[in-house]
């Protein structure tokens, strides 16, 4: 069975987690191709990992949620052009890392 009801009468998927894995693997995909700089890619993919700390430190653990960020990890990587993978998995590691670490303090909101 690929769709449930719940309480309200509304559909839910059962693979919820896949399909924003791929939305946001093509969403990640096309704004890296969008980027015309190496400069330009290494910010987006800080802000972008601190954003994605931000996110996972609410979800406190759940597995789908770090299947969704992967999502876009992958994207993003696959269209960058002018940049390094290597440097850019790195930004975007020690961003998402410094993030989780600040909100998990409770030092940012």
């Amino acid at each position: 069975m690929i769709f449930m009801f719940n309480k309200k009468g509304v559909w839910l998927s059962e693979n919820w987690a896949e399909f924003f894995f791929f939305c946001l693997l093509v969403f990640g995909f096309l704004f890296s191709l969008s980027l015309q700089s190496a400069g330009l890619s290494y910010v987006m993919i800080v802000l972008f990992g601190l954003m994605c700390g931000r996110f996972l430190a609410q979800r406190k653990k759940r597995f789908p949620f770090y299947l969704i960020v992967f999502g876009f990890f992958v994207g993003f990587l696959l269209g960058a052009r002018f940049a390094s993978w290597k440097v850019l998995a790195f930004f975007f590691f020690v961003g998402g890392a410094l993030s989780f670490y600040l909100h998990e303090r409770g030092y940012l909101g």
